[in-house]
C-alpha cells in the first residue's frame, strides 16, 4: 500500500477496496508498533537487570558500611576508656619524657655521626700534611 498516493485514487475505489487499504495500512502501523514495543520491553528488562544490580551492590556496601561504623565505634570506645584510665593518667609525664627523649638522642646521634665525618677529614688532612 501506497500511502503517499494521491488522495484521488483512494476515493475513486469502492468501500470493500477501501476497506482493505485501510485495514494494510493499519496492519503495517500494528505491526511496526508491536516491533517497536516489544524492542521497548527488552531496554526494560535490561534497564531493571542493572538496577536489581545496582541494588544489590547498594545493599552490600550499606551493610558493609555498618559493619565498618560498629568497629569504628568499638574502637573509640576502647580508645576512651584507656584515655580515660587511671594508668593513662598517671603515666602521661613518662610518656612526654620518652618523646623527649628520643628528639634529644636523635639530635645527639646526628651530632656525633657529623664530629666521626669532621675527625675523618681531619685524620685525613694530617696524614697528607704529615707524610711530606
Amino acid at each position: 500500500v501506497n500511502l503517499k498516493s494521491p488522495l484521488t485514487t483512494i476515493t475513486s475505489c469502492n468501500a470493500e477496496e477501501m476497506r482493505e487499504r485501510l485495514q494494510k495500512s493499519f496492519d503495517i502501523v500494528m505491526a511496526k508498533q508491536e516491533k517497536e514495543k516489544a524492542n521497548n520491553n527488552n531496554k526494560v528488562k535490561a534497564k531493571n537487570k542493572t538496577i536489581s544490580k545496582l541494588k544489590n551492590d547498594l545493599d552490600k556496601k550499606t551493610k558493609e558500611l555498618n559493619e565498618k561504623n560498629k568497629q569504628n565505634e568499638k574502637l573509640t570506645l576502647k580508645v576512651q576508656n584507656i584515655e580515660n584510665s587511671k594508668s593513662w593518667k598517671l603515666t602521661k609525664p613518662l610518656r612526654h619524657l620518652g618523646k623527649i627523649i628520643e628528639i634529644v638522642f636523635l639530635y645527639l646521634s646526628k651530632a656525633i655521626y657529623l664530629s666521626c665525618l669532621f675527625k675523618k677529614d681531619e685524620l685525613f688532612m694530617y696524614a697528607i700534611y704529615n707524610d711530606r
